[in-house]
């Protein structure tokens, strides 16, 4: 259960005692807003949509704050607790999508919202902070994957056309870590489609992303040719035999095929990387 308590959003406006979310305040990565438990904050939104917001509360700590969006919003507002470096949807206001759970209530200005039941406990993670970065995740078999390729600009890497690839190696990160081959090849059930992201691949090969893992064709890279290879008709990645086995090798997803197929350690070429992390 990672909410429990009275409403999370309290009617109320955002004067004497607001925090000051406002445009050039405190934004955090720029598309999550940190909001103090027990404070007043008001938040002038221009652009953003969607607008999310997030508590972190002590364990036990009931949620009891205002938000007071002092212009009209036309977009979603969505409400996360960030627990253990994983940001879990309490639920949103926006479009006609109210969820079964927990109870909060936001004041919007131009539009009214009753107090709303929503999701609150029992959820998948939607985000991670993973080294001061947010990345979507995707909870599989017990897994949380990211459904973005990590990037880490401590770690050798090579870069061609935005795109970082890194050579074979064993990666740990704050408790994340390459997949082994049967995690990863366990994702050939969703099957290429879903698996596939809805750019980045040779026309007519897209995918429908319905999987969220948003798998993207950005080849590999050969290292002594300065340059990329099978982009947008390949997607590889890092992996390993197993969690105690230090063999790494490569996967890839293929343009024409429905399954993740498995490499050898060749030394010649970088790759992009995916991390996963067992989910407690």
């Amino acid at each position: 259960m990672i909410y429990n308590g009275p409403s999370i959003y309290n009617q109320g406006g955002g004067g004497a005692g607001g925090g000051g979310y406002h445009d050039g305040g405190q934004i955090v990565d720029a598309d999550f807003m940190k909001v103090e438990n027990n404070a007043v904050s008001s938040y002038d939104n221009t652009s953003r949509n969607p607008i999310n917001f997030y508590f972190e509360p002590a364990d036990g700590e009931i949620l009891n704050s205002i938000v007071e969006l002092t212009t009209a919003v036309n977009s979603t507002v969505n409400v996360y607790v960030l627990r253990n470096g994983f940001y879990y949807l309490l639920g949103n206001v926006g479009g006609d999508t109210v969820n079964a759970g927990d109870e909060y209530k936001v004041n919007i200005t131009g539009d009214s919202y009753a107090i709303e039941q929503v999701s609150g406990g029992g959820a998948d993670p939607e985000f991670a902070d993973v080294g001061g970065k947010n990345y979507k995740v995707k909870k599989v078999n017990g897994l949380v994957w990211l459904c973005e390729n990590f990037e880490n600009e401590n770690w050798p890497r090579y870069t061609k056309n935005g795109v970082n690839y890194y050579p074979l190696d064993d990666y740990l990160f704050d408790g994340w870590r390459i997949p082994t081959k049967s995690e990863i090849i366990q994702l050939s059930s969703f099957g290429a489609t879903a698996l596939k992201s809805t750019t980045n691949w040779v026309s007519g090969y897209a995918g429908n992303n319905s999987s969220g893992l948003n798998i993207k064709g950005f080849g590999s890279y050969n290292i002594a040719a300065n340059q990329q290879a099978n982009f947008e008709y390949s997607a590889t990645f890092i992996l390993k035999d197993n969690e105690d086995n230090n063999t790494i090798k490569s996967a890839e997803l293929y343009y024409t095929s429905d399954s993740i197929s498995i490499g050898g350690h060749n030394t010649n070429f970088a790759y992009t990387m995916r991390l996963v992390k067992q989910y407690a």
